[in-house]
């Protein structure tokens, strides 16, 4: 029983990868100690390249925007409505969550709406949209955010 469960393992670590080396290399271990990681080898040899193991993408964290790089979710330091997401767009600013706070253009406060913008049309007391496009039960009403 311990033959076949270890002959089982070993199959494994081969059909995984695992032989390529603890520090990333190939099966052969040309270029480390010589052993493969199943022996506690560092690896180093001339097929693979990787950790040894299961290699997963975690995609881009950062953008390159107007020059700079911004991590993921970083605010546009222009505009608190559109932020850093490599996953949609590594190159251009993306709109940030709807209604986050925000501050607008005059100074006022508003909320972030769907196309990245700061709306600073407010829900008055009498529930009417300070613009005076209509009626409204809040500013998301007045800034065309679905509820």
């Amino acid at each position: 029983m311990r033959r076949l469960l270890a002959t089982l393992c070993l199959a494994c670590l081969l059909a995984c990868g695992a032989s390529s080396g603890a520090a990333g290399g190939g099966t052969t271990g040309g270029g480390g100690s010589g052993t493969s990681a199943a022996s506690g080898g560092s690896g180093g040899g001339s097929s693979g390249g990787g950790s040894g193991g299961v290699v997963t993408d975690a995609g881009p964290t950062s953008c390159a925007i107007d020059g700079g790089t911004f991590q993921a979710n970083e605010p546009n330091p222009g505009n608190p409505c559109e932020i850093c997401s490599p996953g949609a767009n590594a190159t251009a600013w993306t709109p940030n969550v709807v209604s986050t706070h925000c501050a607008g253009s005059d100074g006022g406060a508003g909320i972030c709406d769907l196309t990245g913008h700061c709306c600073t049309v407010q829900c008055t007391g009498n529930n009417n949209c300070t613009d005076g496009s209509g009626m409204c039960a809040s500013a998301a009403d007045c800034c065309g955010i679905p509820q």
